[in-house]
């Protein structure tokens, strides 16, 4: 049985508008799933691979990301945060919360219509960078301490302050998923991006895949670049490459070694998509990421 992006669902409390979580735990929540509300999430402690709509980067610390409402994702923790005996732990705080969080037509008003265009962008998920996230990180922290309307209004404050600083701001998904797609086939295209993340390791042929999105090769491979704006091995090769950049940052294995450990069937094919992706060789990203 092929697995589909589950549906989550986010516990709400009576007394509340919108959720605030923190979690620490072994290792996050490991499963392609979305729920239909937005979420900003903090991560505190931890590094993996995370997975938005059809965007894959390594994230650690500090990242901060903005993800829409039923946009697939997944932050998938690195293979020693699995260990019986390992004492890595991975934290977040999240808030999770709608557009009725604020007041039903709240978004309809002109003063709301940079905040509305921001819940837009969102559903192909952000990446939050630069001054604004180290602005916003000491927010999201205080957030615990606050209760009621001071709780909702420091959470429009910082919705405010990501929608007035788009040059801080990253897309991350080619694609937005809530109202993009019709249902069907949102549900085939997330049975894909579940498949790649679960076998991406190893060989991968159209033709499996394309069972999986329920289609013939050819169909497949129109279905794909129509909604993601790629090929398939395109996509591939991004999850492969994002997979392998994660591997470097851990370091302890040889650029050889993780080529092969990604699904790469060869040294020079690896260094051929690293570069055409990354726009660098896998030995020169090792440089930037150790300072060098």
């Amino acid at each position: 049985m092929m697995m589909k992006a589950l549906a989550f669902k986010v516990p709400q409390a009576a007394t509340e508008s919108f959720r605030l979580q923190e979690d620490d735990v072994p290792h996050f929540y490991d499963r392609l799933h979305h729920h239909p509300e937005l979420q900003l999430t903090l991560i505190l402690s931890g590094h993996g691979t995370q997975l938005v709509g059809d965007s894959i980067q390594a994230f650690q610390a500090g990242d901060l990301l903005l993800i829409g409402a039923h946009l697939p994702h997944v932050f998938r923790n690195a293979e020693v945060f699995y260990h019986e005996a390992s004492p890595l732990r991975a934290k977040a705080i999240s808030v999770f919360f709608s557009p009725q969080s604020f007041g039903e037509g709240f978004l309809d008003l002109p003063e709301a219509l940079a905040l509305r265009e921001l819940l837009r962008q969102a559903g192909r998920g952000i990446r939050i960078k630069g001054e604004l996230r180290q602005r916003l990180v000491p927010q999201l922290h205080s957030l615990a301490e606050y209760r009621g309307f001071r709780r909702l209004l420091s959470l429009l404050s910082m919705l405010h302050d990501i929608a007035s600083a788009p040059e801080s701001l990253e897309l991350l998904s080619s694609i937005r998923f809530e109202g993009s797609i019709e249902l069907a086939a949102e549900q085939d295209l997330k049975a894909v991006l579940q498949y790649v993340m679960d076998h991406y390791h190893r060989a991968i042929t159209l033709s499996e895949v394309a069972a999986v999105a329920n289609r013939s090769v050819s169909a497949f491979c129109r279905y794909f670049k129509l909604h993601t704006r790629k090929t398939f091995v395109r996509f591939l090769n991004e999850v492969r490459v994002g997979a392998a950049c994660r591997l470097l940052g851990e370091q302890g294995m040889h650029i050889s070694e993780i080529s092969y450990a990604v699904g790469f069937q060869n040294l020079s094919n690896f260094n051929r998509q690293f570069r055409g992706i990354k726009g660098m060789t896998p030995t020169e990203y090792l440089r930037v990421i150790k300072g060098e």
